[in-house]
């Protein structure tokens, strides 16, 4: 598995993943590898995330996204979804891979976009600021999930833990998804589960003037 994490803000979009792919063997011993890619750049304006299956046919989701990206690296934002579905479920009908798309169309508009190769593709509402993940998000979801409150007669949105992602910086953007990364891979330490987060953060900035690399681990 991985964590993927996508925040939007006013000022850009971050895309941040870990580097940790797992192996479950017949004999229920695990293999982990640091140093797996999972986020790239399709152009100037489009990021790309993916997560769950490592590898279609022997060759790895980088492999085949580098062949996608040959394709298609002059499509809009808004066609990128579709066809990167298409793509690899010809590759492998049965494959269950999700992709994060963000990025910005021609009129500088922030986009974003869930791509489940088994499920709908969902449009995420870039209207205003907004972030989401996906992966191992146990504590994610727990840490910045909505928080409500029993008042006498029914639930309130708790106010006091209300992220305040609108008025996040580019900089601060980073801060809080790669927060996220680091505190969930801490956070798995003391459960009894597989460690199927880790390794480096690669962290890519998309900004309407265009994309590059915050942080780069390899």
């Amino acid at each position: 598995m991985s964590l993927l994490v996508t925040v939007v803000t006013k000022d850009g979009i971050i895309m941040a993943s870990d580097s940790r792919t797992t192996w479950t063997h017949k004999d229920n011993t695990i293999t982990y590898q640091d140093g797996t890619k999972k986020t790239f750049i399709l152009n100037d304006k489009i990021g790309v995330s993916t997560c769950r299956n490592a590898s279609i046919n022997k060759q790895t989701i980088e492999f085949h996204f580098n062949k996608f990206k040959e394709l298609h690296k002059d499509k809009t934002i808004t066609k990128i979804p579709k066809l990167l579905k298409e793509y690899f479920l010809e590759l492998k009908p049965t494959c269950d891979i999700v992709f994060f798309v963000a990025g910005y169309d021609s009129k500088n508009k922030p986009h974003a976009y869930k791509v489940y190769t088994q499920q709908e593709i969902e449009k995420v509402n870039c209207s205003k600021p907004t972030s989401f993940w996906e992966g191992e998000k146990n504590f994610a979801s727990r840490a910045f999930g909505t928080l409500y409150v029993y008042n006498k007669y029914n639930y309130k949105r708790h106010q006091d833990y209300k992220l305040p992602i609108e008025n996040f910086s580019l900089k601060k953007g980073v801060e809080y998804a790669k927060f996220i990364i680091n505190t969930s891979i801490e956070y798995m330490k003391f459960f009894d589960v597989k460690q199927t987060i880790g390794g480096g953060i690669d962290v890519l900035a998309i900004l309407p003037s265009g994309a590059f690399w915050y942080e780069k681990n390899n």
